[in-house]
């Protein structure tokens, strides 16, 4: 059996299947970052709410699939500020989240302490009127509000609204990343949830895919000269 090689042609082999396997990553790189930019403008709008009871609480539930994206991709389309994590001393980022909420209140009936006098105009029209100064308060486990009216009818007031957020990242079973935020105070309404996990970044050479192709090729061409 005699063994016979052109390394010429071995090389321009070789050289072949790696330019085929990048202009592959390449592509597959290209076809990730669509799809990418289509989920997150699809995610924007697709918070899903409902209401849950956990420990005899009710609580609303606000969820949103999360961005599963490479850093550079990250960069790319803008989804992290490299200036502002370079300035808070982070080494590398693994999951930003961003919540944007609102605190909506109409109160009705509330307490004070005005005292109502009645006044009586020039046509004998009587009007009840609230005296100064006064102070009005309302208070639950959703709401502290204080506040007074004083002699030259000037508000002050004190407002307070506690919110508390539960935030959980988990996988759903079909292998979807989701983020789920909990809040029980009926005042604060989430307008927006913008989640992302920021993977490490895969090379065209460490593509399983690589390894087995020039295998693949390099056994067609020895077999070729092996006599």
């Amino acid at each position: 059996m005699t063994f016979k090689i052109n390394k010429i042609t071995v090389v321009a082999v070789i050289i072949a299947v790696c330019g085929l396997f990048y202009v592959v990553g390449r592509y597959n790189y290209r076809q990730s970052s669509k799809k990418v930019t289509e989920a997150l403008i699809s995610a924007r709008d697709s918070i899903k709410t409902y209401k849950v009871t956990l420990g005899g609480v009710l609580k609303e539930v606000n969820e949103i699939s999360q961005l599963v994206v490479t850093e550079r991709q990250a960069k790319e389309l803008a989804l992290i500020e490299k200036e502002k994590y370079r300035k808070l001393h982070l080494k590398s980022i693994s999951e930003v989240t961003l919540l944007q909420g609102r605190i909506s209140i109409l109160l009705d009936s509330i307490k004070n302490n005005a005292q109502v006098i009645i006044v009586t105009d020039i046509d004998s029209a009587q009007t009840p009127c609230a005296k100064l100064p006064f102070s009005f308060a309302q208070k639950n486990k959703f709401i502290d509000l204080s506040g007074t009216f004083n002699e030259k009818a000037i508000m002050s007031m004190k407002l307070e609204v506690p919110v508390s957020l539960d935030v959980t990242v988990g996988v759903r079973k079909k292998g979807l990343p989701t983020v789920i935020v909990l809040s029980n105070n009926p005042y604060f309404k989430l307008d927006k949830i913008s989640s992302i996990k920021v993977t490490q970044e895969k090379h065209w050479y460490d593509s399983h895919w690589l390894y087995l192709g020039v295998g693949f090729t390099g056994g067609v061409v020895l077999a070729h000269y092996i006599k």
